[in-house]
């Protein structure tokens, strides 16, 4: 099977486990999906010795031989080009490392062996540590990484052998140790180092850059060559041989690395990765800690590169070896005797609780004195709540009531309404404790995280912009629809809004009442026959603003609609995208996947979820249940972003948007652990679905996950002896040992050691402390051999080859595990009080009014204070402010603006046009008629025509603007309002034709401006600047009457020219 697996995700979803349920159980009920098979059960792991890249890294040779023939000739073309493989030397990749043991800071006994898992299977083996090719080649390869561990007097160099080490002036500076005691250093200037050997060291500035940096250890020689030193099998040191030299020797690393592939079901690893199982690749180190100490010793463990130690000589003449260590951590080495696993789990085991303030005795009789003002603080402190200094709006500081969404309390969350508040600032959330007159500020300070929350998010709070725009729009035009065609039907008028099947099915109709309309001929012979053609009967009008009372009477329900579309799916109208379909919007999946997070309390602060340090003491399990009010009030809080509208009621975040909480699969498979992670250092955050219950889920197995279970030298290392206890393994599938869990012990001693079987190496002052890794190997397999031929079933074990994978089941210690049996009802009541099924669908803001069970007190209860205080009225209750009554005109009208500058005419302006000015000509008539021809007085609307042909004169000038003042008062006018569309030029689109009113709003004024950006067009280009100005209701008087328009010509470095234009009036 293929090992090689993408990389992992490095930043997955917290949700990630639920995601991966989900898809399984989609996979499972798609039957044309082929699914990949299992790479491993359940429970199980497999182990490989070693696994090799396809190419190490180095330099690399490519030959080519290519063969001509030609005309019965043969030639050979030979070619060869070298290649480097780049790879890690001085650092690891980001991410490489999954994890290492003992943890940083972590206390252990000395038969620890530290150890470091990778993510990247092939990583120990991307580099050749050796040229060597022994017997078992072919099953064992030597990595190019090993970790050893030191106490930190062995690795510590005095303020002496530092500037000694960094003697040469070119360094610039002596080099410092770090708490690991490493000297960061360029890789360049190793070979400048003094009183060292830095042969380890392999550089090659063409492939690993003259700005590379390097960690490095100075490693006394001392314990450097027993380190790297070949042992025999009764613990001597032997040469080891490498041509006509005696080389350091790192051959036995070949079993302290090793392949685990797992299944990741149920470990906090299972959130990283797509697939059920992996393989992580783990290099194991062979040195204990400290054997006589009385008290705990600080130890340092190093990743180092042992590339380069084959080629040193085992007789080192410096006082130091300089070797590159690419990760190291501390922790700290117990004397023996002093740690008990299985006392610590039943101090666990006896300190499981609730989630809430631990209050000693002492704590809760001096709360006891206090009569019922201590009963109700400790009642609220019962229910998780903590005290903190809170300043209010005037400045005060006060104390206020606060929790996080974990409670040791069941909080009631009812199905209907009102639960979620609609909220705009989140102090309606406050709850004023009226017994203690504390302001309790969970759910305000909740709803004021959910908007900060959205506002650090940038592609959130966009998205959410865009989806209430979306919703608003799509909202106000069905309402406005609605409200036009309820009008229509009232006049029994047809409706402008129709559907693509209404419009189809009244294509005919519609083409018959176009074809029975009287041709132009016709109506011209008849008196205002063209006005009477487009004759539209007045209709009432129509507030279509938002806060109009018909918009408002609807636009609820229309924004409902609005958004049940927003949130809907591609596949199916009526099922919501719940990440698992198609959205129908893009921005709508963003903010699903937003308030998905938040339901799983992603991104949610620390100090939020726990807002006491008290509530969780270190080496404790506690259980709690989830407020949902307060998480709906942080999501409340973040989709209160990006409203523009309204600052009372928000109408658009009203609507009913709804999430499917868990995909359509998971009806009857839920997963039960919807979040598991490792939140901080020490801390591990598991969120069920749902409360503990008999007999599916009633207890919690914790356990070391397969690839971060810890390995140990032996069961006890002394001074004087080593106690194995070797695991039985087996070469046949099933297991046929019923005794497989009982392992074989065996004890060496120091002094006395049986011929053969020397598996510690000591050294003369308890300084070595090393395994004799490979006679372990050896003497391990034989062991297991002659048990089984003991038992006569020599057929359980038949490899004849020692290994790293046999070695790596050795080394491993037995897995710990603890049952925790979860709380019940008989325990913890309060925990169960009031829960029930939560609903699927989440009504993220539906209208409801506060409420908690957990600081709702009974009527019955008399009030502990004097002080009177107004609670919040609820929710239902709030009025909203009038909606302003405003007048506008139909929406195909422009009512004409006053403009300050237009000043009414009170001065009779010259008939005849000036001497040497350009001349045009002005007639007005009504549409069909003729220039000249008077104008009908009738009480519908007309189109007028205003002719201005240019006819002669100045051709050189520049006109800035023309303008035509129409009087509304004084009469005879032609008018005495105006309420149409405005005037359109006819022909000369240079010109803009606009409309507008005087300042006391007696005159309009029509004016013509050139487009052109120099402000002016020249007279000779201008033959005709003629316009219409429809909607006329022309002023009717009892007999045919004369009246008179007013024209002004203005032209650059030119007076003003103004003229009379003249119009009849005749009856209808």
């Amino acid at each position: 099977m293929d090992l090689r697996r993408p990389p992992r995700n490095t930043t997955p979803s917290p949700r990630h486990l639920a995601y991966r349920h989900a898809k399984r159980r989609l996979r499972a009920l798609a039957p044309t999906t082929k699914d990949s098979p299992p790479g491993i059960d359940v429970g199980e792991e497999q182990l490989y010795s070693f696994y090799v890249p396809g190419l190490q890294a180095g330099l690399h040779t490519i030959d080519v031989l290519q063969k001509i023939n030609a005309s019965g000739q043969t030639k050979d073309v030979p070619n060869s080009h070298d290649f480097t493989v780049i790879g890690p030397r001085f650092s690891l990749p980001e991410g490489a490392i999954d994890s290492f043991y003992p943890p940083q800071g972590h206390a252990v006994q000395a038969e620890v062996l530290p150890s470091v898992v990778f993510t990247d299977p092939t990583l120990p083996w991307e580099r050749s540590a050796t040229a060597s090719r022994l017997s078992d080649f072919s099953r064992n390869r030597v990595p190019w990484l090993a970790v050893l561990s030191f106490t930190s007097d062995e690795l510590r160099l005095t303020a002496e052998e530092l500037t000694e080490v960094f003697s040469d002036e070119t360094l610039g500076s002596v080099g410092k140790q770090d708490d690991t005691l490493c000297t960061t250093l360029l890789a360049s200037d190793v070979q400048k180092l003094k009183s060292t050997n830095i042969k380890p060291i392999i550089y090659d500035e063409s492939v690993d850059g003259e700005d590379t940096k390097a960690n490095v250890i100075f490693v006394r020689s001392k314990l450097f060559a027993s380190l790297f030193s070949k042992y025999d099998s009764d613990g001597n040191q032997v040469p080891n041989q490498v041509g006509d030299q005696e080389r350091c020797y790192v051959s036995h690393h070949r079993f302290l690395a090793h392949l685990r592939h797992i299944h990741l079901d149920g470990t906090p690893a299972a959130a990283m990765t797509d697939s059920d199982d992996h393989v992580y690749s783990v290099v194991v180190g062979h040195r204990a800690g400290p054997l006589s100490i009385d008290k705990a010793t600080p130890m340092v463990a190093h990743l180092i590169n042992i590339e380069g130690v084959e080629a040193m000589a085992s007789t080192l003449s410096e006082k130091f070896v300089s070797m590159v260590s690419l990760h190291s951590w501390e922790y700290t080495c117990l004397p023996p005797n002093s740690l008990d696993v299985e006392a610590a789990f039943e101090r666990l085991g006896d300190g499981l609780n609730v989630l809430k303030p631990q209050m000693s005795k002492t704590d809760t009789d001096i709360l006891s004195k206090n009569g019922e003002v201590g009963e109700r603080v400790k009642e609220r402190l019962d229910d998780g709540f903590s005290l903190l200094r809170y300043r209010i709006q005037t400045g005060e500081v006060a104390a206020a009531f606060t929790r996080g969404p974990f409670t040791p309390t069941a909080v009631k969350f009812p199905d209907a309404p009102p639960w979620p508040p609609n909220s705009t600032t989140g102090t309606k959330l406050q709850i004023l404790d009226q017994h203690l007159n504390i302001m309790d500020i969970t759910y305000s300070a909740a709803w004021n995280l959910g908007k900060t929350l959205g506002l650090a998010q940038s592609e959130f709070a966009v998205a959410l912009s865009r989806v209430r725009k979306q919703i608003f729009d799509d909202g106000m035009q069905a309402a406005k629809k609605e409200v036009i065609n309820q009008q229509n039907k009232q006049l029994g008028v047809p409706s402008p809004y129709k559907t693509r099947e209404e419009v189809l099915a009244s294509l005919m109709e519609s083409l018959g009442k176009v074809a029975s309309l009287a041709p132009q001929q016709v109506l011209l012979q008849k008196a205002n026959g063209m006005v009477h053609r487009w004759h539209r009967p007045e209709r009432p009008p129509l507030d279509l603003s938002y806060r109009g009372p018909e918009i408002s009477a609807i636009v609820d329900d229309e924004f409902q609609r609005a958004a049940k579309k927003v949130a809907g799916s591609v596949e199916d109208k009526e099922m919501p995208y719940n990440e698992y379909n198609t959205p129908y919007s893009t921005d709508w999946m963003i903010v699903l996947r937003w308030v998905l997070d938040r339901y799983h309390l992603v991104d949610v602060p620390a100090h939020y979820l726990i807002t006491d340090p008290n509530h969780l003491p270190q080496e404790g399990l506690r259980f709690f249940t989830i407020d949902h009010n307060w998480v709906m009030a942080m999501i409340d809080g973040g989709l209160s972003l990006a409203n523009h509208l309204d600052q009372t009621d928000d109408k658009v975040r009203d609507a009913n948007l709804i999430i499917d909480l868990l995909p359509p699969p998971d009806d009857d498979f839920p997963p039960v652990i919807l979040r598991h992670e490792v939140v901080d250092r020490g801390t591990m955050l598991c969120l069920m679905r749902e409360p503990p219950a008999e007999p599916e889920f009633h207890s919690l197995f914790l356990r070391e996950p397969p690839h971060q279970q810890y390995f140990a030298a032996a069961v006890e290392i002394t001074t004087e002896e080593v106690t194995m206890d070797y695991t039985r393994a087996y070469t046949v599938k099933p297991i046929p040992d019923g005794s497989h869990r009982d392992g074989i012990e065996y004890t060496a001693r120091r002094n006395t050691p049986d011929k053969g079987r020397s598996l510690f190496i000591w050294g003369d002052n308890n300084d070595i402390r090393c395994l004799n890794v490979e006679n372990v190997a050896i003497d391990y397999q034989r062991t297991l051999k002659a048990k089984y031929d003991e038992l006569e079933h020599p057929e359980w074990y038949t490899d004849d080859t020692p290994n790293a994978a046999m070695m790596a089941i050795q080394l491993t210690e037995p897995e710990w595990q603890l049952e925790v049996t979860l709380p019940t009802k008989d325990v913890f009541p309060r925990m169960f009080e009031g829960t029930g099924s939560f609903s699927r669908l989440l009504a993220v803001t539906d209208r409801r009014s506060l409420c908690s069970g957990a600081v709702t007190q009974p009527h019955t209860r008399k009030l502990l204070s004097t002080v009177k205080s107004s609670p919040h009225p609820s929710f239902g209750n709030r009025q909203r402010e009038a909606p302003m009554k405003l007048k506008y005109a139909p929406p195909h009208f422009r009512t004409p603006t006053p403009d300050p500058t237009i000043k009414p005419l009170l001065v009779s302006v010259p008939r005849a046009p000036r001497a040497g000015a350009p001349e045009f000509k002005y007639n007005v008539y009504p549409v069909g008629k003729k220039p000249g021809d008077p104008i009908p007085m009738t009480s519908l609307q007309q189109d007028l025509v205003f002719s201005i042909v240019y006819e002669s004169g100045a051709q050189s000038f520049k006109m800035e603007y023309l303008e035509i003042h129409i009087d509304l008062k004084k009469p005879p006018q032609l008018m005495s309002q105006y309420n149409g569309a405005g005037p359109t030029m006819l022909s000369n689109l240079r010109f803009n034709a606009l409309a507008r009113l005087s300042t006391d709003r007696n005159t309009l004024v029509l004016t013509l401006k050139p487009r052109s950006t120099k402000g002016y067009v020249l007279v000779g280009k201008v033959k005709e600047v003629s316009f219409l100005l429809s909607g006329v209701v022309v002023k009717d008087f009892d007999a045919v009457t004369c009246v008179t328009l007013k024209a002004n010509e203005k032209y650059q470095d030119q007076d003003t020219y103004s003229y009379d234009i003249k119009c009849t009036l005749e009856l209808a």
